[in-house]
């Protein structure tokens, strides 16, 4: 159950920050529409749970910043920009 909690809390971060970017930011624009597109592995306009999972997966794996295949503070904490 936990790691299931841990990939909920990773999308909704993800969710989140991208909710929160300025207008013409990097990736601006994006809403749940582009999400659903960016999950969607077979093209067919739905999410299953394996295409979740596997982008959860996927996710868990990026934020891992370690390879420890646990998510700390510290790694749920977005990375510095160059020149912030």
């Amino acid at each position: 159950m936990k790691p299931l909690i841990a990939a909920a809390l990773a999308l909704a971060l993800s969710a989140t920050a991208l909710a929160a970017q300025p207008q013409g930011a990097a990736g601006a624009g994006r809403g749940p529409g582009d999400m659903i597109k960016q999950m969607d592995a077979n093209g067919d306009g739905k999410v299953t749970k394996a295409e979740f999972d596997a982008n959860s997966r996927a996710m868990f794996t990026r934020m891992d910043r370690n390879g420890d295949g646990v998510l700390s503070g510290n790694e749920l904490t977005p990375p510095k920009r160059p020149g912030s």
